[in-house]
């Protein structure tokens, strides 16, 4: 069980009063009709909903080519330790994998600038090259991140945290929702060239759940890892006013990109192991169970 750790505590303890419930998810959507996720709209003539690339099209041919890739896709429950997990193996490349989750206009236009300005720096980056990321390429990049985060944790409708709100405003002023905190790190990893890992939880203080949406399940905190080239990022984003979490206080080789800091981020950042990148990637279900989770009040 989490612990939540006062403002001012020196050592996290457990508190039976904090509830949980996560899922853990990668895999392809059922396919029903559905309207974008950023603007409502689309599925109509004229402006029909498309598939969306998580990795950009026109990055594919810089990813590293693993041969015989197969994508593996797993969904887990966790609830009052009983665990319920399913996986599925298919053949081809994750990068491949496209959803169906926005439409044309939105795509083509806001979107696809979206892309092209962080072509520039994501390009070095992936390369595992040299450039020193200032402020308004950190801004670039971080925009660019919470883009396929918004549109990575609605492949589950039920799993999304960043409401339709929060997604509107970033489509129309490119306003990075004020609770997402990302982090980068660099890899030499073969299993993270093109990856990706999605967590969420349901968590809450008290004995009952907070009420459903009319539209049903929901979940309060996620993280998600995407992997590309030798770039690992992780994102972390909670509707908890209460909690905030460091998902990496022990992994001293990565930094934060959001919220700005007023350093730049010379990049490439010392590389991961596999054992720390693996662990960045899963950190929400570690630090759960974790003895020495500190869970603290939202400062901001």
């Amino acid at each position: 069980m989490s612990a939540y750790q006062p403002s001012g505590a020196q050592r996290a303890t457990p508190d039976p009063e904090l509830t949980s419930r996560m899922s853990i998810s990668c895999r392809q959507p059922r396919r029903p009709s559905r309207k974008c996720i950023f603007c409502g709209e689309g599925g109509t003539r004229g402006n029909p909903m498309t598939e969306e690339h998580l990795w950009p099209e026109c990055m594919h041919p810089c990813l590293p080519q693993v041969s015989a890739a197969k994508t593996q896709a797993g969904h887990h429950r966790v609830r009052l330790g009983e665990v319920i997990a399913e996986r599925k193996i298919r053949e081809g490349h994750v990068f491949k994998k496209r959803f169906r989750l926005v439409c044309k206009q939105c795509n083509s236009s806001w979107m696809s600038g979206i892309e092209d300005d962080a072509k520039p720096i994501l390009i070095p980056m992936l390369e595992g090259r040299s450039i020193t990321l200032l402020k308004n390429s950190r801004i670039t990049l971080a925009t660019w991140i919470a883009l396929k985060v918004m549109v990575s944790e609605s492949i589950e409708s039920s799993d999304a945290v960043i409401n339709q709100d929060e997604r509107s405003e970033f489509k129309v002023a490119r306003t990075i929702p004020r609770r997402l905190r990302i982090w980068l790190g660099t890899h030499d990893l073969p299993e993270w060239y093109t990856g990706y890992w999605h967590q969420t939880l349901l968590a809450y203080f008290g004995k009952r759940p907070p009420e459903a949406p009319p539209d049903g399940a929901f979940k309060n905190v996620q993280t998600t890892a995407i992997g590309i080239g030798h770039i690992l990022t992780l994102s972390f984003a909670t509707t908890l006013r209460e909690l905030d979490i460091n998902p990496i206080s022990r992994i001293t080789k990565s930094r934060r990109l959001w919220p700005l800091r007023n350093q730049p981020i010379v990049w490439p950042l010392p590389r991961l192991s596999s054992v720390e990148a693996n662990g960045l990637a899963d950190c929400l279900r570690e630090l759960m169970h974790s003895p020495l989770t500190e869970w603290q009040p939202f400062q901001g």
